[in-house]
């Protein structure tokens, strides 16, 4: 195979996104956007990311201004300047191309497809340059992201692409053995997703422990130097890791902005490690609506089947695998769990972990030849990854459909609705088709029928007035459990 054919065909598909998103692109105002292109606003105006009134002006003309009366975003801070609460780097990174896009005429918001487009592109031609050299091994590549929920973020306002790019390249360092690159871009990540310190920390503590025993093993020359050589290493990865706790700290006062957000969710549930569970943890994968494997079920099988199969003889692997799960606990400290899918899913609280079932991919597409009956199971996956990717709109999907079920979620509440549990948020976010910051009812109805609802404590008459009876069998026991819960909760009914 011909070493040139999977940099051809990363050149052309970079060219097309572009030209796609700069000409036919659809601007949709979703997740964090008044922050990132509002601080890009304010870097412009008068080279810091504090809100003046100059600023929201401008940021006006794009964007609604109910988004300065919401408390999760510009918080006042030092001297009583509104500051934003986002890392403002991945707002540094739109910079050119906002400028670009002005010396056009063109609109400001294309920044972000541009943008992420960028940093895909740097992200697989580093990863091409340094770690896959293989011709074959860069086409999986190819397939496995362009196949991947990854594209739903190339047109979302954020920095998905930003730090699931530098989670891909980290793995890769990790794997070759290089722990000090893999920390220091675990830790570039973080600073958009704070999560993804967990990544970093724990890879700094793999590398002393695995320079140590070198040491010991080897009995390296010079071995004050090189001591001294990791403890300027480990500090300096800490440090970059803290940055954004040392910046927020000097606007706010405060560690970390997010535990200060008042709204709805926090005063109920608070912001922290007693928000997390293993149902969560469920739902992070395989929530009808939310979780990875709906989207990307030939990645994550073909990924965990590799992983099984190396698990005695790769250690890596398994203690890559064990970091990153031990992660998705620390994503579900957000007492907020439906919001910002980009179109239905997944949710941006596990997409993190995709970059490392497609390296596992890579390496079980590139050593396997397989059989009859698994090719058959594998092309069956890969039908329902097709499925899923065009339910989603591909690179255009649309933002609302994260207050909307989808045709998996629906099925199943239609016709076996006592299966589907979720977090009542999720259900009641997307049944309504409201985004609200606190508990309320939702009913689901096909054809004009309920056929399930989610009933708070104290509004068991609305559940009677929305789908016209209480099911007799159930009705006891709705009452009784309904007067052990509070007013923010409620239970599951099913017809």
């Amino acid at each position: 195979m011909s070493a040139k054919i999977p940099w051809l065909i990363l050149g052309a598909s970079i060219l097309i996104l572009g030209f796609y998103f700069l000409f036919f692109g659809k601007i949709q105002i979703a997740g964090d956007i008044v922050e990132y292109y509002g601080m890009t606003v304010s870097i412009l105006n008068h080279g810091d990311v504090s809100l003046r009134n100059s600023d929201k002006t401008d940021i006006e003309k794009y964007l609604p201004a109910a988004y300065f009366s919401d408390p999760q975003y510009y918080m006042v801070g030092a001297n009583q300047v509104r500051y934003p609460v986002h890392f403002p780097f991945y707002a540094y990174l739109l910079i050119p191309s906002r400028i670009i896009l002005s010396l056009m005429g063109a609109n400001p918001m294309l920044s972000f497809p541009l943008t992420n487009i960028l940093i895909l592109a740097s992200v697989l031609i580093y990863a091409f340059r340094k770690y896959i050299k293989e011709p074959d091994k860069r086409l999986f590549l190819l397939f496995l992201v362009y196949f991947s929920p990854l594209i739903f973020f190339l047109g979302w306002p954020g920095p998905e692409i930003y730090y699931t790019g530098l989670i891909f390249i980290s793995i890769l360092a990790f794997i070759s053995g290089e722990y000090f690159l893999s920390a220091f871009f675990s830790a570039l990540a973080s600073w958009q997703s704070q999560p993804l310190i967990v990544v970093s920390f724990i890879t700094v503590i793999y590398m002393v422990i695995d320079t140590l025993v070198k040491f010991k093993k080897n009995r390296v020359a010079e071995k004050n130097s090189n001591n001294y050589l990791l403890v300027i290493k480990s500090l300096s990865i800490l440090l970059l890791m803290f940055i954004p706790y040392v910046f927020s700290y000097f606007q706010f006062g405060l560690l970390t902005p997010w535990t200060n957000i008042r709204n709805g969710w926090t005063e109920i549930n608070g912001f922290g490690l007693q928000n997390i569970s293993l149902k969560k943890l469920f739902e992070q994968f395989f929530d009808l609506n939310m979780g990875l494997f709906w989207y990307a079920p030939f990645t994550l099988v073909i990924g965990f089947y590799y992983l099984i199969k190396r698990i005695i003889v790769d250690n890596k692997a398994v203690f890559l695998s064990a970091i990153y799960l031990v992660t998705a606990f620390f994503y579900q400290t957000n007492p907020a769990w439906n919001y910002g899918t980009a179109g239905y899913g997944p949710t941006r609280h596990i997409v993190y972990i995709l970059p490392l079932f497609i390296v596992l991919a890579i390496d079980f597409l590139h050593e396997k030849k397989l059989s009859i009956i698994t090719s058959i199971i594998f092309f069956i996956l890969l039908c329902l990854q097709t499925i899923s990717m065009n339910m989603n709109g591909w690179v255009n999907p649309d933002f609302r459909n994260s207050l909307r079920n989808n045709y998996y979620a629906i099925y199943i509440l239609d016709n076996f609705p006592s299966l589907y549990n979720p977090t009542p948020e999720i259900f009641v976010d997307r049944t309504n088709q409201t985004d609200l910051d606190h508990p309320t009812s939702g009913f689901y109805k096909y054809k004009g029928y309920c056929t399930k609802a989610y009933v708070l404590s104290d509004e068991l008459n609305n559940l009677e007035n929305q789908c016209g009876y209480i099911p007799t069998e159930q009705k006891k026991s709705i009452i009784a459990g309904l007067k052990t819960l509070n007013p923010y909760q409620g239970i599951y009914v099913n017809y």
